[in-house]
């Protein structure tokens, strides 16, 4: 009897699949942008005080990290599992999958500790002086428990993208997300015979989700899909393999933990502004991820047909594709532009009751307006260096604008010299999406991406 064929055609691979297999990514991050709304509403205008917007904003951007984190694993196995399936080594592929998914659960075991007990002092760095840090601090206790199968999750969802199967991870990502608001409504405001726990049951309602996507992963992974399988039982270390995983995906770890790092740092300038001015920058973040989630979309598609035309040797199909990739990406995220442009005020008061924040959540978002499309050729740019593997790059691209321009124009423009407050904040950020999209492009153009070795 004759196996059935491992390798992906190389006609599957292109520059015109790169809409389809966004989208369902697209779907996924839909649902993800609405548990993030979700819980901005729940603190905005269930809880009301300014203190729980301040505190779900420094909650947001430190579990960001800890996820961030998991792309010491996710980014690695990503590029060599896109390419060992290009290359028609679909068992190779499975080999990695089941390496990084052991791999992630040990180091969301360890994280998990390291946030528990940091989570008072990083949160007291954070947010402004009051009561939003230790709720942000009580927040990361009732979150930890879940941290390794939430590494499980990402892991193995980033696997089954790097094989074209995003449908599967959207399956997944849906029913978490789904489930995420629907217990965090009901943990929150006490419903249905479920017991009200206030400001934690946001963290309760996301921990448990996120476990139970973490599992539900697994079993998807151990049952299969398509030539993706991983085997029941434990697989042994493989040295070799974890090496090769982790030196992708440790400069693509530190790219992004240093990434968000240079975030916070960027949130503790704004949180001296006041509760207030933390608000408003939660509430106008939050309003502009439904652009910043369509281009993650598409740069996870790009990625993913970028490593397989690679593995398969084929350079000119992995430039056609991040080209197509970074067309979508503009398209998609200029138009947005468009309507933050023209409805930012009104977005941002279906988070907030209170005229003041959503005011200033408004008028900072016309600014970053104008910078949307740039900012989807940079996540797709993004996007192609992780897929190729090109992970030096990533770390070079993602900290040299943010140390030498946003974080320098951001205590400038709020110092005293300028007093320019969020606005001056947000044009730091500004001056800083439209380099970095223009250091990715540069990248691109030169191609040196597409002789990485993975």
């Amino acid at each position: 009897m004759t196996a059935a064929p491992e390798q992906v055609p190389t006609s599957s691979i292109s520059p015109h699949r790169v809409l389809p297999l966004a989208l369902p990514v697209l779907a996924e991050n839909v649902l993800l942008m609405a548990v993030n709304w979700s819980d901005m509403i729940l603190a905005g205008r269930i809880l009301e005080e300014p203190r729980y917007l301040a505190a779900i904003t420094v909650a947001a951007y430190l579990v960001w990290m800890i996820k961030g984190v998991s792309d010491v694993v996710g980014v690695g196995v990503f590029a060599v599992a896109a390419r060992e399936i290009g290359a028609g080594r679909a068992h190779e592929a499975n080999r990695a999958t089941a390496q990084a998914v052991q791999l992630a659960f040990a180091l969301g075991l360890l994280l998990a500790g390291i946030v528990y007990v940091s989570a008072e002092r990083v949160s007291s760095s954070l947010a402004p002086e009051g009561l939003a840090v230790p709720l942000a601090a009580d927040y990361l206790r009732h979150f930890v428990w879940a941290i390794p199968l939430d590494m499980v999750m990402l892991v193995g969802v980033s696997c089954l993208r790097a094989a074209g199967y995003t449908a599967a991870g959207m399956l997944v990502g849906i029913g978490v997300n789904l489930l995420n608001v629907a217990l965090c409504w009901l943990l929150t405001v006490g419903a249905f015979g479920f017991p009200a726990f206030g400001w934690l049951g946001i963290a309760l309602g996301a921990s448990t989700a996120f476990a139970v996507g973490g599992v539900v992963v697994l079993f998807v992974l151990m049952r299969g899909v398509s030539v993706m399988r991983i085997p029941v039982r434990l697989s042994p270390p493989d040295r070799a393999l974890i090496v090769r995983i982790l030196r992708v995906g440790t400069p693509a770890a530190t790219a992004t933990v240093g990434l968000i790092l240079c975030h916070l740092i960027f949130v503790a300038i704004i949180a001296r502004l006041g509760e207030q001015a933390s608000a408003a920058h939660g509430v106008a973040i939050q309003v502009e991820s439904l652009s910043y989630l369509m281009g993650e979309a598409f740069g996870a598609a790009t990625g993913a047909l970028v490593g397989q035309a690679l593995g398969a040797g084929r350079p000119d199909l992995a430039r056609a594709c991040g080209r197509s990739g970074m067309k979508w990406a503009a398209l998609f995220m200029g138009g947005m532009g468009v309507i933050f442009f023209l409805n930012s005020t009104q977005l941002c008061r279906l988070f907030s009751p209170r005229p003041e924040i959503a005011d200033l959540g408004g008028h900072v978002m016309k600014l970053m307006a104008a910078a949307e499309a740039p900012l989807g050729v940079l996540i797709v740019g993004i996007g192609v260096l992780r897929g190729s593997g090109d992970t030096g790059w990533l770390l070079f691209l993602n900290l040299t604008s943010m140390l030498a321009v946003r974080l320098p124009l951001a205590v400038l423009f709020t110092s005293q010299v300028f007093a320019w407050g969020l606005w001056g904040a947000w044009l730091a950020m500004f001056f800083d999406v439209n380099l970095r999209a223009l250091i990715a492009f540069a990248r691109f153009h030169h191609g040196g991406w597409t002789r990485k070795r993975v």
